[in-house]
């Protein structure tokens, strides 16, 4: 029979060899060796094919038991227990020790897979690890984790900052760090605030806020009230309701740079613009003296009426204009003129060109009749020398050039009867001359023949035969080096490039009546 009932009735399994007959059924303790004797219960087959195998069933209690190879315990309870107990009076330990180079694991697993206690032969530490993430190391006095959570908070590090710059919800400061945060913000040893430093802050009396010399306490909206609302220390004109000025007048002092002040010399530092019939009035408004602009032109309105107004291409004045007389006109602007009033006695009127040249409008009482007049001298010379020589043109009417001033005057010098200035000179040929020279030569009273030395010249290209090509000698009587005075003697040079032959010439002066011999 597989079972036995002891003396007290319970049954027992019996304990057999390979036979099947049992060794014991009492249970009773069967002692199979004497002190220190190792048993073998079953070992593997001499060629290792089959594994010694011990099964036993039931409970199981070992006393300095050593297993080599697996040991698997299965219990068929609903919550299995497996306990090592000791005896009185003796600490319990449960040893996992691995070979030398090997790791010792202490694995809990179930469905949702496994954890290990690990102790590595290469580190120090003790780690907690699924295989893939170790969340805990434990290394003499130190645990280090990966992160610490309650299921709402997950936090990752510890930080030693002391102004807390990372501002990160994940990280644990040290406690110097947050003593040294608080001492510099908000508490230990601070200092009183003021206009440059954050501290303690006292809020300011009634009567300090009206004083209003203290740098460090704050202001509430009461004590502003009270210090203020109707004291003699606020110097107003009016009063301010409802975010509008109410008053009639604010010091200039407390108008920024862009704001027009009225009683004070200002520098505007923006545009201002003001909309059609919008007058700017100068002086009292009782005046009507004003400025304005009707969307066309600019007007300056007296006395309420209209007396200049400035249009785009003109100037209107309804009243006489009345000009500063002047020794000169001032400088000259190209393409604008002048008139002005020059300081003779009487003073006279006068117009003057952007070329410099002074014409006199009025003489006295009456208006001023012109002293200038032109003369022209028209002449014709074959040109008889070879190309590029210089040659004196006849300025008497005759027909001879000359390319020598001595001895020659009666045939190519002019005496000027007044002061005055050469205008220009026309020539045509009938050769085509190329680069030509034509030059002004003077001299004064008690000089026989005018100077070699042209004082003025003007180069033309005559490029074409029989046409006609003007060499303007510019400038007028302003002080220019083809001016020249009553009695001076005046040649006109003619070099050109190419052979000229026959050449005809027109030459045009300017002469001052009024300045003569």
């Amino acid at each position: 029979m597989p079972y036995q009932k002891t003396k007290e009735g319970r049954l027992v399994n019996e304990v057999t060899l390979g036979d099947g007959y049992p060794l014991s059924n009492d249970k009773q303790p069967l002692k199979v060796g004497g002190e220190a004797s190792i048993i073998n219960v079953s070992s593997p087959t001499p060629d290792n094919s089959v594994d010694g195998e011990v099964e036993i069933k039931g409970n199981f209690k070992a006393k300095d038991t050593q297993v080599e190879g697996n040991f698997s315990a299965t219990s068929i309870e609903t919550q299995p227990q497996f306990r090592f107990h000791t005896r009185n009076n003796v600490s319990a330990r449960v040893d996992v020790a691995a070979s030398a180079n090997q790791n010792a694991i202490l694995r809990l697993k179930n469905n949702q897979g496994y954890f290990d206690i690990k102790r590595e032969y290469s580190t120090t530490s003790l780690q907690f690890t699924d295989g893939t993430n170790t969340p805990l190391k434990l290394d003499g006095d130190n645990v280090e984790f990966t992160n610490l959570t309650d299921g709402s908070i997950t936090i990752d590090s510890f930080v030693d900052e002391d102004d807390m710059s990372s501002n990160s919800a994940t990280k644990i400061p040290t406690q110097q760090s947050v003593k040294a945060y608080v001492d510099a913000n908000a508490g230990g040893s601070v200092s009183d605030a003021n206009t440059t430093t954050k501290g303690i802050v006292e809020l300011a009396t009634t009567a300090e806020t009206t004083t209003g010399t203290d740098t460090s306490r704050a202001v509430t909206p009461d004590g502003l009230k009270d210090g203020y609302q109707g004291s003699a220390n606020v110097n107003t004109v009016g009063t301010i309701g409802t975010g509008t000025w109410q008053g009639t007048a604010i010091a200039s002092a407390y108008l920024d740079a862009d704001t027009a002040h009225l009683s004070v010399d200002q520098t505007i530092t923006a545009r201002k613009a003001f909309g059609n019939d919008v007058n700017l009035h100068l002086g009292a408004f009782d005046n009507n003296d004003y400025i304005y602009s009707d969307g066309n032109f600019i007007n300056i309105a007296m006395d309420d009426t209209d007396t200049i107004q400035i249009r785009d291409a003109e100037l209107r004045s309804e009243i006489p204009i009345k000009i500063q007389e002047a020794a000169s006109a001032q400088a000259d602007t190209a393409g604008k003129g002048q008139i002005w009033v020059k300081n003779d006695t009487p003073n006279n009127l006068y117009f003057t060109n952007d070329a410099g040249n002074d014409v006199q409008i009025t003489n006295g009482s009456n208006i001023a009749s012109s002293t200038q007049f032109r003369q022209l001298i028209n002449a014709g010379f074959n040109y008889s020398y070879t190309a590029g020589t210089k040659v004196y043109i006849p300025l008497v009417g005759y027909n001879l050039e000359r390319n020598s001033q001595f001895g020659a005057n009666e045939f190519i010098s002019y005496v000027a009867p007044y002061d005055g200035y050469l205008n220009q000179v026309v020539f045509r040929s009938e050769e085509a001359c190329g680069s030509t020279v034509v030059g002004f030569h003077k001299s004064s009273t008690g000089t026989e023949h005018p100077n070699a030395t042209a004082s003025d010249s003007v180069t033309v290209d005559m490029s074409a035969d029989d046409t006609s090509y003007k060499f303007a000698f510019t400038g007028g009587m302003s002080g220019t080096a083809h001016q020249f005075s009553a009695g001076d003697i005046i040649n006109i040079s003619f070099d050109p490039t190419n052979d000229a032959n026959d050449v005809v010439f027109t030459a045009e002066f300017i002469l001052d009546s009024s300045s003569g011999l």
